[in-house]
C-alpha cells in the first residue's frame, strides 16, 4: 500500500498578493494618520495662540500698550531685559515660553512698539516663513483702530 499525502499550503502568488493588500491598506492608513496628527498639532497651535493672546490682553490692561519689539515675548513670564526691577508681573504661569508644536518659537511683531496691536505667529511644520506642507503659516492679528 503507497500513501499519499495531500500538498497544503499557499503558493507564491498568493501570498504576494496577500503581501500587496497589506502594505496597501497600510499606505493609506498611514496616510490618514498623518493628516489627522498635523490636524492636532494645528489646533494645538492656536490653542497656544489663544493662550498667549489672552496673556497679552491682561498686559495690555496693565499698561496700555502691548510689549514693545525689546520686550518681546518673554515679560509674560515675568522677565523684563529693560528693568533692573526682577519681580515682574508674570501673565503666564510658567518659567519659559511656550513653543509651538513643531518645537519652534511664535514670533511676535508689534506694530507701532506695541501701541496699536501686534502680530502673533507660528511658521509651521516647516519652520520658514510661507510655509510648505500640510502646516503653514497660522497667523494671528490684533490691531487696534484709534
Amino acid at each position: 500500500m503507497i500513501f499519499r499525502f495531500k500538498k497544503s499550503g499557499f503558493t507564491l502568488i498568493e501570498i504576494l498578493i496577500v503581501v500587496f493588500i497589506i502594505a496597501l491598506l497600510s499606505s493609506i492608513v498611514y496616510t490618514n494618520y498623518i493628516k489627522v496628527i498635523d490636524k492636532k498639532k494645528i489646533d494645538n497651535c492656536k490653542l497656544e495662540m489663544e493662550r498667549l493672546k489672552v496673556a497679552l490682553e491682561h498686559f495690555y490692561a496693565d499698561n496700555n500698550s502691548y510689549p514693545s519689539k525689546r520686550q518681546g515675548l518673554e515679560i509674560l513670564i515675568g522677565y523684563d531685559n529693560l528693568s533692573i526691577d526682577k519681580k515682574k508681573k508674570k501673565y503666564l504661569n510658567e518659567d519659559k515660553l511656550p513653543l509651538d508644536p513643531w518645537g519652534n518659537e511664535f514670533i511676535y511683531i508689534p506694530i507701532d512698539d506695541g501701541k496699536k496691536g501686534y502680530i502673533l505667529k507660528s511658521y509651521g511644520s516647516d519652520g520658514k516663513e510661507g510655509g510648505k506642507g500640510t502646516a503653514k503659516d497660522i497667523i494671528f492679528k490684533e490691531i487696534i483702530e484709534f
